[in-house]
């Protein structure tokens, strides 16, 4: 479970931590967390036809970026240590995924990473430098697709309330029309 704004859980959402918890790297302040989840459709429309016919070809990776600010020498120092980790040596194998957390990159599960771009820190104000890391969810194995299930989906469903039961509102179905001629005469 995420914990709510505000209170004192505010400053968990202005921290990262990058290593096995309790984590060997942390940044606080100045965190930004930019990305989505995504899937493939392969979409297919007839000639003449309204709507499509989606399949469902598998998930994709995600990519996201975290923006992390350098304000003080240990900031420095544990980046440097951080980038000897993601760094990959000339003639080695890819760099193993390192560990992630922060409350929204746990909601979504995205908490082994691989960054595969590494720019370098930019100086936004005196003293201050912010550096982005671009990064690849990792999956230790490739699994297949599976089918999309059958039977009706509901078109929509949320929840407003913690620990209330999500509203769930179903497609209206209409009866089909008679194979009769009722036209009038």
């Amino acid at each position: 479970m995420i914990p709510w704004f505000g209170g004192d859980y505010a400053d968990i959402y202005d921290e990262i931590v990058f290593g096995p918890p309790p984590g060997t790297w942390k940044f606080i302040g100045g965190v930004e967390i930019d990305g989505a989840l995504e899937y493939k459709l392969d979409t297919q429309q007839g000639p003449k036809r309204d709507g499509a016919k989606h399949s469902y070809q598998g998930y994709l990776p995600a990519k996201f970026s975290i923006g992390i600010q350098l304000a003080t020498q240990d900031d420095l120092v544990q980046f440097g240590q951080l980038l000897e980790q993601l760094r990959p040596k000339p003639g080695k194998t890819i760099p193993p995924p390192i560990e992630v957390h922060h409350p929204w990159l746990d909601l979504y599960g995205l908490n082994q990473v691989l960054v595969p771009k590494l720019p370098f820190p930019k100086r936004i104000a005196p003293q201050l430098f912010r550096v982005t890391l671009n990064c690849l969810e990792y999956f230790a194995a490739v699994k297949d697709a599976g089918k999309v299930a059958a039977g009706p989906r509901p078109a929509f469903s949320t929840v407003f309330t913690p620990g209330a039961k999500p509203i769930v509102v179903t497609p209206q179905t209409h009866p089909r029309p008679s194979k009769t001629n009722t036209k009038p005469r």
